[in-house]
């Protein structure tokens, strides 16, 4: 029965997505693209950005128990403090502990692989013996030869770089065990002169967990009882996104000031009690202002 409210969660989470993403709902928009369950034959661009430049990413969502995987597109714009949100998440992602989340993003980030491979060598050998004894093989026949070649085979280290999309590793949203949740992810975009060289989860790039009460995979997390939710709205993950480095025109990225973490310097409160939920929450209103307006 268990199996079945999720799958059912799943499916009222996808007709909601087919919804939110309609020119209905919001007439021909950019922010937000289409929940897709075909992962193959996305296709991206890359390019260098300026800020307030339209950017690119995929969330990916997966079920590991019952195989549901999908991902849905946002297209935030650059150097400005971004809320991505899945409205009405609530059990089937915000309550299910089989449920994990990914992102990729376009980019540019190098890779280094390093692997082993046999060569041969040719090490040089003396004609001679220590008592002067001339050794018996074909190419010391000559008194005026000295030292001939042995072929061997030796281990040699090669490495390999290659460029190509900035994926995130995988996080689990719920620990039914810690009776836990990750009410906000934070991705922070590396940006180099304009190109996307990388890109993190904040609570990988810190150590963001000695100031959390609970951490689940390097994130904060806070009590499941404790989430704001909104009335009639649910509970909705979330997740900031925020750039750092310089974009295009040379300019320095400012919104990685507003990521929670930074203003846990500045604050008792721990850093999983941040942004609980509510839309009147505090990075709500910063996002909902005239000078900050951007959501995807």
């Amino acid at each position: 029965m268990k199996a079945l409210n999720v799958f059912l969660g799943f499916i009222l989470l996808q007709a909601c997505f087919s919804f939110i993403n309609s020119q209905i709902a919001h007439g021909p928009g950019l922010d937000l693209g289409p929940i897709r369950t075909d992962l193959q034959n996305s296709e991206t661009q890359i390019r260098n950005l300026k800020r307030y430049d339209y950017s690119f990413c995929k969330l990916y969502i997966r079920d590991n128990t019952t195989g549901f995987e999908a991902y849905t597109t946002f297209h935030p714009r650059v150097d400005e403090f971004t809320t991505l949100k899945i409205p009405m998440s609530n059990v089937s992602i915000m309550g299910n502990e089989n449920v994990v989340i990914w992102m990729e993003i376009p980019g540019n980030k190098s890779t280094t692989s390093f692997y082993t491979y046999n060569a041969t060598v040719d090490v040089p050998k003396s004609c001679t013996y220590e008592n002067g004894t001339r050794l018996t093989v074909t190419e010391c026949t000559d008194p005026a030869v000295a030292t001939y070649n042995v072929t061997e085979y030796v281990m040699k280290q090669g490495n390999v770089t290659k460029y190509g999309n900035i994926v995130l590793p995988p996080k689990h949203v719920h620990d039914l065990g810690k009776n836990a949740t990750v009410n906000y992810f934070t991705v922070v975009v590396q940006l180099a002169n304009g190109a996307i060289t990388d890109a993190v989860w904040d609570g990988d790039r810190i150590n963001a967990c000695k100031d959390c009460d609970q951490c689940i995979d390097g994130q904060c997390a806070a009590k499941y009882s404790d989430l704001g939710c909104d009335i009639g709205g649910g509970c909705q993950l979330k997740i900031f996104m925020a750039w750092a480095g310089l974009d295009r025109l040379k300019k320095p990225c400012i919104s990685i000031n507003k990521i929670p973490s930074n203003f846990a310097k500045y604050s008792s409160t721990s850093v999983s009690k941040l942004g609980l939920g509510l839309l009147s929450d505090f990075f709500y209103r910063i996002n909902d202002n005239n000078n900050n307006p951007n959501r995807a």
